[in-house]
């Protein structure tokens, strides 16, 4: 059964609020270290001018928009909060809760990583085991989504429910350790779309799980307890939240250099800075890039490297 997200209208968000937020784990960050006031990729994503929009209200960013920003801190989370708030709206859907509780479940989802930002990035990228005194680090990252979420009005509803994206029902969780019923029903939800999403995509330390086998973890984590079994089953029926398929890659292929040009304007080069790391000229450049947005269906920089990037293209 396919359920499908429209019936969830947009999503507006203050861009006051959004910067609010946004730099309420900078803070934090740069608290932890020496450096900038605000994380690189935050200034990075507010430097670029705001995708067009034929009825964009004066003053407001789409939680989707919000969603790949926050998702730039880390290159392996192109494109993760998007697949999250789906799977946890449909999810919902098929569990039989309300619209209304559909879409705050899918705004949750496409906010629940804000508090990653407050974490050191670095430490979300090591392989081998963590000491103590990190793993509690990364442990607090739910807290500070909650707390960042707070800063932005309105959201009081999502930022509760994103708290819970750590939690597990035998207690095992982030951050409070919540056991059984404690965790409300959406926030068991969001938990498990997040680890469903996760499990499906490529992380530094493993490689992505096949849906199969993403299935039979979540599976394994119900029967031992820490996930509800009809969450699990719910999502398992919707097929949704797995990195793209190698159909959906197969009817978009860039040429090489296509592909080399966006990964470079990925990292915020200009297209003079692109020509002579490549060798060519800035109109070869912006030819290539002209091109790449037609195949991508995008008329943004920002919107055609997410989406090369989460259909694994560059």
């Amino acid at each position: 059964m396919k359920i499908s997200t429209a019936a969830c209208p947009p999503a507006w968000v203050s861009i006051a609020e959004c910067l609010r937020a946004l730099a309420f784990v900078g803070d934090l960050a740069a608290a932890r270290r020496s450096g900038p006031r605000h994380p690189s990729w935050l200034m990075a994503a507010l430097s670029r001018s705001p995708p067009a929009s034929g009825e964009r209200p004066s003053g407001m960013l789409l939680l989707e928009e919000m969603a790949d920003l926050i998702d730039l801190q880390q290159p392996w989370l192109c494109g993760h909060s998007r697949r999250v708030a789906i799977a946890a709206q449909r999810a919902a859907s098929q569990m039989g809760f309300d619209e209304q509780m559909q879409q705050c479940c899918y705004r949750a989802g496409l906010v629940h990583a804000i508090g990653r930002g407050a974490i050191p990035s670095e430490l979300w990228n090591v392989a081998g085991p963590l000491p103590p005194a990190v793993r509690e680090q990364l442990r607090l990252a739910p807290y500070w989504t909650w707390r960042a979420l707070r800063e932005a009005g309105g959201m009081a509803q999502e930022a509760e429910i994103a708290s819970y994206v750590g939690e597990r029902l035998d207690g095992s969780g982030n951050f409070r350790g919540a056991t059984g019923t404690v965790t409300p029903l959406e926030g068991q939800v969001l938990a498990a779309a997040a680890a469903w999403v996760a499990l499906q995509a490529a992380r530094p330390w493993r490689p992505a799980y096949s849906t199969e086998l993403a299935g039979a973890v979540l599976a394994r984590e119900a029967a031992a307890g820490r996930f509800h079994s009809g969450v699990v089953d719910a999502l398992q029926g919707t097929q949704d939240g797995a990195a793209p398929s190698v159909c959906a890659v197969a009817r978009i292929s860039l040429s090489e250099r296509e592909s080399e040009v966006l990964r470079a304007i990925s990292q915020g080069q200009t297209n003079k800075q692109v020509a002579r790391q490549l060798a060519i000229s800035p109109r070869t450049v912006g030819t290539h890039v002209e091109s790449a947005f037609r195949k991508l269906g995008c008329s943004t920089r920002a919107a055609a490297t997410l989406k090369a990037r989460t259909l694994r293209l560059i």
